[in-house]
């Protein structure tokens, strides 16, 4: 069935019960109306041997990225963060001391980005590793963006540029030399946050989603929530000099690392075809670039890849899907 078909069928169970309910179940947060703020809530968890591998990472570069990923949803509303909750399943034999690393590793993060962890709770685990994060945020009221906002012939953007972090894994699954540049974007992925706010913010984006699942796969998600058709320019797709060196090298299309790898954590967004002719003069003093890759269409013409030398390709694959690739479903 896949992930999108579990969350449909989840959605249809579990029925909110409050009017402050503004978004439920189906996206980056859930969004809570209270009376001068909207509150933002999301949830991640990363199980040992599924969504990383104690081979690559050192506890506290985990524990940072254990938290950049819940960032990385709070950033894709144009919310602020405020509240940590961690949850840990740890297995018995597990030194004091690895447990440590990792809270340090959690509390960077915090610290860097100025928010608090305030609780969770501690269990024994029979195998894995278990890591569990809910972060609360909050936005101005009605000032969040949503996966449902994008309209027909609006503009395709992305921040930074996609792909490193799928071929990093990539890499040090291979065992390869890890002093590479690249393996940074796997293991330290960098939170959008002064980006969304200011998307959502002053430059007023439609719809807003960040890159977990691979630009194909979570560009789907925008399509299936507005009820709209995209076409992506495969030549206008951001890739770093480091990765496109790195496929010389290795003869791998690097392509496929950009539209299906996944965990780059950039933002994908789209914005009205009027306001987007001024866009990159609004964006000029932040340091991460955006970039144009296409459009909304209407919803009967799907997603259209289309390449450099004009031909039209209607999408046949998918990017990654938790459930079928790592039996990991993603509410919100």
């Amino acid at each position: 069935m896949g992930e999108f078909g579990i969350i449909e069928k989840l959605r249809h169970i579990a029925k909110g019960r409050s009017k402050k309910i503004k978004i439920g179940i189906g996206d980056d947060c859930a969004v809570i109306g209270n009376s001068e703020l909207d509150t933002l809530a999301t949830t991640d968890t990363l199980i040992e041997n599924v969504h990383f591998n104690l081979r690559y990472f050192c506890p506290k570069t985990l524990g940072e990225k254990a938290v950049a990923v819940n960032l990385s949803d709070i950033a894709a509303m144009g919310g602020v963060p405020l509240y940590i909750l961690i949850s840990l399943g740890i297995p018995a034999p597990t030194q004091v001391e690895f447990v440590e690393e990792l809270y340090e590793g959690f509390e960077n993060m915090a610290k860097k980005y100025n928010c608090s962890i305030i609780g969770g709770d501690i269990v024994k685990s029979n195998s894995a590793l278990m890591i569990s994060i809910t972060i609360i945020g909050e936005i101005k009221k009605n000032a969040f963006l949503s996966r449902a906002g994008a309209k027909n012939k609006d503009k395709i953007f992305i921040t930074g540029v996609l792909g490193d972090s799928a071929a990093a894994l990539d890499l040090l699954k291979e065992a390869r030399p890890t002093k590479n540049k690249i393996i940074e974007k796997h293991l330290s992925p960098t939170p959008r946050l002064e980006e969304g706010q200011r998307l959502a913010g002053e430059i007023g984006v439609s719809a807003m989603i960040d890159l977990s699942d691979g630009l194909i796969s979570d560009l789907q998600r925008i399509c299936d929530e507005s009820q709209c058709g995209a076409r992506v320019y495969l030549d206008k797709i951001p890739i770093s000099i480091r990765l496109r060196e790195l496929g010389k090298l290795s003869n791998k299309n690097v392509l496929d690392y950009a539209l299906y790898g996944g965990e780059d954590y950039e933002l994908l967004f789209t914005i009205n075809e009027n306001r987007s002719n001024n866009i990159q003069k609004k964006w000029q003093n932040m340091k991460t670039p955006i970039t144009y890759i296409g459009e909304i269409e209407k919803k009967r013409n799907g997603i259209t890849l289309v390449h450099r030398d004009g031909k039209e390709e209607p999408l046949a694959k998918s990017g990654y899907d938790h459930f079928l690739n790592s039996a990991d479903i993603k509410i919100n």
